[in-house]
C-alpha cells in the first residue's frame, strides 16, 4: 500500500529507471517482463510516493493504470445494499466465526508442514475453545432531567428518550450562528428546527444570533469572528458547505476558536440540513453536544460504585504519528463533578528526550486543584484511572513512567500542605484491540452459539487476580469484540501509610471495578447507548486526535487555556 505524495507529469511508462544490476530499462518493459502486464497508455504521468522508512529519500514512482485506490468512497458507505453484503463477508457471525476456526485448526493437524513444526515446538491447540464462566453485570438507569429515569440494558427506544429535557441543562445567554450569505435559506431552516428542539428539551437558552459571511475566503469568516467574538458568548454554531471530513474551512475555524479565540464550537455541515432527513434528531443531538461542551451534564447513570467518597476518573491517551515524526502528545481528562460529566482536561507535547512522566505529574496537580475548586475546597480521596492502548511488554515501562508520575503529583501537594493525604489510586491498563472473541452457547454440538450479553465480564480461568475481560456493547452484527482491563496498581492508605498492594486485588474491590467500568461506557455523550471503553478514555483519544490530526510542525494547535477553567467537553 502506498500513499500519492505527489504526481510526475515530466514521467511516464517510457521514462527508464536502473534496475539493482545497473541496467537500464522502461517502466513499461518492467512491468511486462515481471508481471506480464502490457499498459495501454504509455503517455500517462507517474505517481510519486516518498518512502519515508528509508533515510536515502528514496522515490517510488507507480504506474496510474495498474493502481487501485485502498478504502471506501462516501458514495460506497452510503450504500445500504453495499455495506450489508460487504458486513456479511468480514463480519462472520459467532457460529460462522468459531466453524471458520475450528477448520482452520485441523487444517494446521493435518498439513504435514504445520504439523511437523507444531510438534517440534511442543504446540498442541485444541479445535474446540476453552469452556469459562462468566457473570452478567447490570448497567443501572439513566438518568435525564425532571427526574426521569429509564433501565438502560431494557429500554428499546434510548436514542428517543435521551431527546429530551437533560440533568443539568447550563443557561446559554449568548451563542452566535455563522454561516455564508449564500445559505441564508439553509439557515433559516435550521434556526426554526434548533428554536423547536430548545422548546422540546426546555433549554434556558436565548435566541442565538445570526451572522452571515459575504465572501468566499476563510479570512472572511475569520474578520467576522474577530468583529463580533468576546469572552462573553458561550458557544458557536458554524453552518459549513462541504461534504464529511472534507468541508473547507473545517480546521481553520476550529483552530481560531480553540487557540486565539477560546470559545466551545459545534459545526453543522449544510448538504445535512439541505437532506432533511432526521433533521430533528440530528439537531436534537447537536444541543446534547452543546450542553456537554458548555459545561452541562446532558445525563448520568444511577448506582455508581465508590461514590461513598469524593472520586476523580483519569483517561489518558497518547496520539502517535507519521505527521508528527518522532514527537507525541499526550491528551489528560479528568472528572471533577459526581456525576463523572464534566472534565479538566489538557494536551501536552511530548519531545524526543522528554521525560513523558513530567506532563502526567503536572497534569495530575493542575486536575486535583479543578477537582478542588467544584468541590468546595475538598480534594478527590480516590483516582480511578485508565490508561488507553497498552500491550503486555509496555506495562512495566508504563509503571515506571506513569503510575510514579502520579505519586510525585501527591508528594508535591502534601509537601506545600495542600493535601493532607494522599488519595487511593487504583490505575487501570485498557486495550480495546483484542483478538480474543468470546462464545455463548454449546460449541461442542455446534448448534446455538451466539454472542454473549452486553455486560458480560469473564474473570476466570484465562484471567489472573488482577484483569478481566468486558463486552459492554450489544452485538448485531458479527462477533462480540471484548476490552481486556488490568489494574497495574492499587494504592492505599494503611495505618496513615501509602501501600501498593501486590498480588490478587480483593474480590470486592475487583467487583466494584468492572461495574464502575462498565457504567461509564455508557457517559459518552456522542452515542445514546454503551460504547466499547469507558468514556474517560474516549474523550482522551477525542482530545488527542482532534489536535493530533491537524497536526503541522510550524503551526502547533494547542488548545488555549481558558479551555482548562471551562472544565467541560468543548472538544466532542
Amino acid at each position: 500500500m502506498y500513499r500519492v505524495d505527489d504526481i510526475d507529469f515530466q514521467l511516464n511508462p517510457m521514462s527508464k529507471f536502473s534496475l539493482k544490476d545497473g541496467k537500464e530499462t522502461t517502466y513499461a518493459e518492467y512491468y511486462e517482463k515481471k508481471y506480464n502486464k502490457k499498459l495501454n497508455d504509455t503517455t500517462q504521468p507517474l505517481i510519486l510516493n516518498m518512502d519515508k522508512k528509508r533515510k536515502d529519500g528514496t522515490k517510488i514512482y507507480l504506474v496510474p493504470e495498474l493502481c487501485v485506490l485502498t478504502g471506501q468512497s462516501n458514495e460506497m458507505r452510503q450504500n445500504f445494499t453495499l455495506q450489508k453484503d460487504l458486513n456479511r463477508k468480514i463480519k462472520p457471525n459467532p457460529q460462522q466465526r468459531l466453524e471458520e476456526s475450528q477448520k482452520l485448526v485441523e487444517l494446521f493437524k493435518s498439513n504435514p508442514k504445520t504439523k511437523e513444526m507444531l510438534d517440534k515446538w511442543s504446540i498442541s491447540i485444541g479445535v474446540n475453545p476453552v469452556s469459562v464462566d462468566a457473570s452478567k453485570l447490570d448497567a443501572g438507569n439513566l438518568m435525564m432531567g425532571n427526574n426521569n429515569k429509564f433501565p438502560l440494558e431494557t429500554t428499546q427506544d434510548i436514542d428517543r428518550r435521551i431527546q429530551n429535557q437533560m440533568l443539568d441543562q447550563v443557561p446559554i445567554r449568548k451563542i452566535a450562528v455563522f454561516c455564508s450569505s449564500r445559505d441564508k435559506e439553509i439557515c433559516s431552516s435550521f434556526m426554526d428546527t434548533l428554536r423547536k428542539c430548545v422548546e422540546t428539551f426546555q433549554y434556558p437558552m436565548q435566541a442565538p444570533k445570526e451572522f452571515f459571511i459575504d465572501g468566499r475566503n476563510y479570512e472572511d469568516w475569520e474578520r467576522s469572528f474577530n468583529k463580533v467574538l468576546d469572552p462573553s458568548v458561550q458557544a458557536v454554531i458554524l453552518l459549513l458547505p462541504g461534504k464529511k471530513k472534507a468541508a473547507p474551512f473545517y480546521d481553520d475555524c476550529k483552530k481560531f476558536l480553540l487557540t486565539k479565540c477560546p470559545i466551545p464550537s459545534q459545526v453543522v455541515l449544510i448538504p445535512t440540513i439541505q437532506a432533511g432527513k432526521n433533521l430533528r434528531s440530528i439537531i436534537n443531538k447537536i444541543l446534547i453536544q452543546i450542553c456537554a461542551k458548555v459545561g452541562g451534564t446532558p445525563w448520568a447513570v444511577t448506582d455508581f460504585p465508590f461514590i461513598n467518597e469524593p472520586t476523580m476518573v483519569v483517561g489518558i491517551d497518547v496520539f502517535h504519528k507519521t505527521a508528527m515524526k518522532q514527537d507525541s502528545l499526550l491528551a489528560f481528562c479528568a472528572t471533577v463533578n459526581i456525576h463523572f460529566s464534566r472534565y479538566w482536561s489538557t494536551i501536552d507535547l511530548h519531545r524526543p528526550g522528554e521525560e513523558i512522566g513530567k506532563g502526567i505529574q503536572n497534569a495530575v496537580v493542575n486536575s486535583l486543584k479543578a477537582f478542588k475548586e467544584v468541590n468546595h475546597g475538598r480534594f478527590p480521596s480516590r483516582i480511578i484511572v485508565y490508561r488507553d492502548g497498552v500491550s503486555d511488554s509496555q506495562r512495566k515501562t508504563l509503571e515506571e513512567i506513569e503510575v510514579k508520575a502520579f505519586y510525585r503529583a501527591f508528594d508535591e501537594l502534601v509537601a506545600s500542605n495542600q493535601l493532607e493525604s494522599k488519595p487511593e489510586l487504583i490505575f487501570i491498563c485498557v486495550n480495546k484491540r483484542m483478538t480474543a472473541k468470546f462464545f455463548s452457547g454449546d460449541n461442542v454440538q455446534k448448534s446455538g452459539i451466539g454472542n454473549p450479553d452486553q455486560g458480560t465480564v469473564v474473570n476466570e480461568e484465562i484471567t489472573t487476580g488482577r484483569d478481566f475481560y468486558l463486552i459492554s456493547q450489544k452485538t448485531t452484527q458479527g462477533s462480540a469484540a471484548p476490552a481486556h482491563y488490568y489494574v497495574l496498581s492499587y494504592c492505599t492508605n494503611v495505618d496513615k501509610s501509602y501501600v501498593e498492594h501486590s498480588g490478587d486485588i480483593p474480590q470486592e474491590v475487583m467487583q466494584n471495578i468492572q461495574l464502575f467500568t462498565y457504567k461509564l461506557c455508557y457517559m459518552y455523550y456522542n452515542w445514546s447507548g454503551s460504547i466499547k471503553v469507558p468514556a474517560p478514555i474516549q474523550y482522551a483519544h477525542k482530545l488527542s486526535n482532534l489536535i493530533g490530526d491537524r497536526w503541522r510542525p510550524n503551526d502547533q494547535m494547542i488548545p488555549h487555556k481558558a479551555f482548562e477553567q471551562y472544565k467541560s467537553l468543548y472538544f466532542i
